[in-house]
């Protein structure tokens, strides 16, 4: 199925697992059944990706530093596509990309014209769901949770943890361990990509 967005909606019967992709993570949903989830993107660049013939489904939260002059903006996009469909072995049909902070943060410093268009060329992707802030409001909140099993991405316009509208039950823990793993990044890329995936890459089912 297609990538879908739904704001403002009652999300108290979405149920968990959960998995917590921090800033400079890379999380995976490998059948649909672990919930994604982060906070706090003021200056960060969200990614969710996804295959719409699969259940599986992939969260990106690239630390606000990719941002950076220093750093290629589009290498990231390309090279976190690239690394999502070579783990699934299947392209990524669809990407919803968000932006907590306004205007000045829509590529444009590092000279990119980041239309859907070029951000479809890039990821080699059919679709794009654009949650990117264009002003100093705050349309779609904070942050988001990604229901991989449903391919559905949930925003508020409230600020704050969008989770706590789920009423997350005490025995499903946020801060339990994830099989965290190095992000494999190629030669030379490096120095370009810091804050793509630099601390690290995790899969749950």
């Amino acid at each position: 199925m297609k990538l879908r967005h739904e704001h403002n909606v009652n999300m108290h019967n979405l149920k968990g697992p959960w998995g917590v992709v921090g800033s400079g993570w890379v999380g995976f949903s490998t059948d649909g059944k672990t919930t994604l989830w982060s906070d706090s993107f003021s200056g960060c660049i969200g990614l969710v990706m996804c295959n719409s013939g699969k259940r599986w489904g992939a969260l990106a939260h690239l630390n606000q530093m990719i941002q950076n002059s220093t750093k290629d903006l589009e290498l990231a996009l390309a090279t976190v596509s690239d690394f999502i469909s070579s783990k699934m072995l299947a392209p990524v049909t669809d990407v919803m990309i968000y932006y907590g902070d306004p205007g000045e943060n829509l590529g444009e410093t590092q000279g990119y014209n980041l239309t859907e268009d070029r951000i479809k060329e890039v990821m080699q992707c059919e679709r794009v769901i654009d949650l990117r802030r264009t002003s100093n409001d705050t349309p779609y909140g904070s942050d988001f949770v990604y229901h991989p099993g449903d391919q559905i991405v949930y925003t508020s316009s409230a600020t704050g943890c969008l989770l706590a509208k789920t009423e997350l039950p005490e025995d499903d823990p946020l801060d339990k361990p994830l099989p965290l793993q190095a992000f494999p990044y190629q030669e030379g890329t490096k120095a370009k990509l810091q804050g793509l995936g630099h601390k690290g890459w995790f899969s749950l089912p």
